[in-house]
């Protein structure tokens, strides 16, 4: 993320994992404005693509994470190369702009879906954003947290919506709400794990082979449209209608996600 002034600044979110079942917010800022030369500040400057500045600043700092005293909200680490001794120093505090007030129990009341604490999820992987692939139970499933402070309304437009489209065949299944480990506040949810992916990506991957028959992508193409009236009939819209909103599930279905 930019800063809105402008500057030559820059801010990444991290959820790092310090145990499988135990997670932490982070935030990592950058000020390339006179960066010594050489410097870590530098280097990034120069990158063009997240992927390769997240790998960057994780081999500078990988040997710090274990170090840092976390906050219980979200911590901010700031990367700084000091001019004086060319030292990339990592300066920890709280990140008061993007500590979010999880919505409380009570409001969910009326959906009828499981609750897990954060603590039963077991951490796989990281799969875009806020989103991740985790095992509960022996099973694997999606969790989706609430990205931000500012997207409150939109977690709950779309844990409404997945409420209302259990019966529906071809919308991912709502899997339980994440809670905190005391049970009062959700902190994200969990969804039904589609094996085989986006179906952007088996596109892709497919492209030039027979994988892909006609046979295989109309019936794709008829779920999605049924799954898209389900969505609509419901009283809700598909803000994103995208091919990286579509996923393929293990009997070779199609799925909508991401209802916001």
């Amino acid at each position: 993320m930019h800063f809105r002034d402008k500057s030559n600044r820059e801010k990444f979110f991290v959820t790092y994992a310090e145990k499988p079942n135990q997670w932490r917010r982070v935030t990592v800022s950058l000020d390339y404005r006179n960066a010594p030369p050489d410097s870590l500040e530098a280097d990034l400057s120069t990158l063009s693509y997240q992927h390769d500045k997240s790998i960057r600043i994780y081999e500078a700092i990988r040997h710090s994470w274990p170090e840092i005293q976390y906050y219980p909200t979200v911590t901010n680490l700031k990367l700084e190369t000091t001019q004086d001794d060319g030292q990339l120093h990592v300066h920890v505090r709280e990140d008061a702009n993007e500590i979010i007030n999880y919505p409380s129990r009570s409001l969910f009341d009326h959906v009828a879906c499981p609750r897990f604490s954060e603590s039963q999820l077991e951490f796989i992987s990281h799969l875009s954003g806020f989103v991740y692939k985790v095992r509960l139970n022996g099973h694997v499933v999606i969790k989706k947290e609430i990205p931000g402070p500012d997207t409150i309304d939109e977690f709950l437009y779309e844990v409404n919506a997945l409420d209302s489209l259990q019966e529906s065949r071809h919308v991912v299944r709502l899997a339980g709400l994440v809670m905190d480990d005391r049970g009062e506040l959700v902190k994200g949810l969990l969804l039904s794990y589609a094996s085989k992916g986006a179906l952007v990506d088996m596109i892709y991957d497919f492209r030039g082979s027979d994988m892909l028959s006609w046979e295989r992508r109309e019936k794709w193409a008829k779920q999605i449209v049924s799954g898209l009236s389900d969505i609509h009939e419901a009283g809700f819209v598909q803000g994103d209608f995208t091919l990286s909103n579509i996923v393929i599930d293990e009997d070779d279905n199609a799925q909508i996600i991401d209802i916001n």
